[in-house]
């Protein structure tokens, strides 16, 4: 179990429980992702406000930003923020991250310069996804007014078609590694499925939000009894 400061992980007995119940599936996220590509590809999995995407083509696009992620030296236990809107990006960041052990953190579209220096100096990440400009707030320009206040940022990524000076495209990222990602082995980067996926947070309605730490097994646990509630296989 890979762990990261402040998250306490589950009681080994606990974790032993529930495994022998079949509670807990010893999976992750990428690996579900992986066998529902090979059982539904053709199907329709995501639908956001510019797109259809296939099971298919969404494996694809996970397996390419995955590689990229590497190429950019991101490692196992680094968190990479999300501020995007409900759009199919932040599904493929979300599960390329889950296949190579980085965290991803979750970034509400509301948050402003204030919460979003907390929360990236907070789990010091190395990265940050954000739109140029949405709902005629510019994200770039607040996360670069920020960049002198996190030390620990790296890469900003911006989705779009057009991208700012400074920026680095995700359509690129998603263009290519297209053989590559095609024959590569993720096994070999595969995390535990009890390491910590990605970071929840609570509504902050007191004070500054509380980072709430999920891990694979968990959080797979979590969405299987939501389906079988739900009456969704």
């Amino acid at each position: 179990m890979r762990n990261i400061e402040g998250f306490t992980p589950f009681p080994p007995g606990l974790v032993r429980e529930y495994r022998e119940k079949g509670c807990w599936p010893n999976q992750t996220l990428g690996e579900m992702l992986d066998q529902t590509v090979q059982r539904r590809g053709d199907a329709e999995a995501l639908v956001d406000e510019r797109r259809r995407v296939t099971y298919r083509e969404y494996g694809e696009k996970v397996n390419r930003l995955a590689l990229a992620l590497l190429d950019l030296g991101l490692k196992p236990g680094e968190m990479l923020t999300l501020q995007l809107p409900n759009w199919v990006e932040y599904c493929y960041f979300f599960y390329a991250c889950a296949k190579i052990g980085v965290i991803s953190v979750a970034g509400l579209p509301q948050y402003r310069t204030r919460d979003m220096e907390y929360v990236l100096n907070l789990t010091e990440s190395v990265g940050v996804v954000v739109p140029w400009v949405y709902r005629k707030h510019d994200y770039f320009g607040m996360i670069e007014e920020l960049r002198p206040r996190v030390k620990s940022l790296r890469h900003v990524l911006v989705v779009g078609d057009e991208v700012p000076a400074g920026a680095m495209a995700v359509k690129d990222l998603l263009t290519e590694r297209a053989e590559k990602s095609a024959t590569v082995d993720f096994a070999q980067y595969k995390p535990a499925p009890t390491d910590v996926a990605f970071l929840l947070w609570t509504g902050g309605t007191t004070a500054f939000p509380k980072g709430v730490p999920r891990t694979h097994t968990d959080y797979i646990r979590n969405n299987f009894g939501l389906g079988d509630r739900c009456g969704v296989a």
